[in-house]
């Protein structure tokens, strides 16, 4: 796996964005960056346009996952982001219908995360 990455991680969920950023870390990562909302997400993302791949919730306080995926998906300055997202629902033909380049029910299996993300960053 690549691991000069740009990741963003967006959940509302203080203990999930520890955990991924340590798992990230884990992997050799470094550049990993948190928010708490889709609107700081996708602030973040189009301020910074440096970020490789994006892992975000599906569902928020405010706003949801699959409405910000469809938002960054309109930005042609956006279009090689690969998004995953996240939901103890399942929701995966809502999150690739979104635009979503995958999805993952929690509890993640960690070890097809990983694997995903490595054939999108070999």
């Amino acid at each position: 796996m690549n691991r000069n990455i740009k990741v963003l991680i967006a959940d509302n969920d203080d203990l999930n964005c520890d955990f991924l950023k340590c798992l990230f870390v884990r992997y050799g990562i470094k550049e990993v960056a948190m928010v708490n909302s889709p609107a700081a997400a996708l602030y973040e993302l189009m301020v910074s346009q440096e970020y490789d791949l994006l892992i975000s919730h599906v569902y928020f306080n405010e706003g949801n996952g699959l409405a910000l995926t469809k938002q960054i998906r309109a930005q042609p300055e956006l279009k090689k982001l690969k998004i995953i997202l996240m939901s103890a629902h399942p929701v995966p033909d809502d999150a690739i219908n979104a635009g979503a380049d995958a999805y993952f029910e929690k509890p993640v299996d960690l070890r097809r995360l990983r694997e995903t993300i490595a054939t999108y960053f070999p």
